[in-house]
């Protein structure tokens, strides 16, 4: 049978394929380290990240490091601290673009080679697809966010089991149905845009 209309192919042949999905999220990284060391070196040219709240010993053993390999030792702090702002701002930029699949069922890299989230069976997402969706891939990440709450500290090997379990999950879209562990748990599926109805 020949199909000439995309929209008339078995709902898993629309579905976006294992590497259009990879290059979305290359984008996201990719924006998201960016940015992040703009932020960075914004927040270390203009002091707001106090050296005064870095672990005094870490800062030895890191200046000591640093100079078994010839670089001064004020250097050392200066990407110690380059480093440590990038990291809060890369988690914090993470979270905004992950919020962009929450709200409009796409993230800015699967916007830029025109993927969308969309219900199983191609028919357009929807606030509550994309919200149950969400909470499923970001699961690990929100039991990690709890886990650091004292008393619900004991969580923590969960929330990193649950991660990985679910960043395993995502080489599931490699297979024929082309759907990620979250995708299936959701009842979602990533699609070309023009491939949904």
């Amino acid at each position: 049978m020949e199909y000439t209309d995309q929209l008339q192919l078995p709902v898993q042949y629309r579905r976006a394929s294992f590497g259009k999905r990879v290059l979305a999220w290359l984008v996201d990284i990719a924006i998201t380290g960016v940015i992040g060391f703009l932020i960075s070196l914004a927040v270390y040219s203009t002091g707001l990240y106090d050296v005064r709240n870095i672990n005094a010993a870490e800062l030895a053993e890191l200046q000591e490091t640093y100079a078994a390999m010839g670089i001064e030792r004020s250097m050392a702090t200066d990407i110690f601290v380059i480093i440590s702002a990038w990291g809060l701002a890369a988690t914090i930029i993470s979270i905004a673009l992950s919020l962009l699949e929450l709200f409009m069922g796409t993230s800015i890299g699967k916007m830029s080679v025109g993927l969308v989230i969309a219900h199983a069976d191609g028919r357009r997402g929807d606030t509550q697809l994309w919200t149950r969706r969400w909470i499923i891939k970001n699961a690990g990440s929100l039991l990690a966010a709890l886990a650091l709450i004292p008393v619900l500290g004991f969580i923590t090997g969960v929330a990193s089991l649950l991660g990985f379990i679910i960043l395993v999950g995502c080489l599931f879209a490699l297979g024929h149905e082309r759907l990620a562990l979250h995708d299936r748990l959701s009842q979602s599926a990533v699609f070309p845009k023009e491939n949904i109805q």
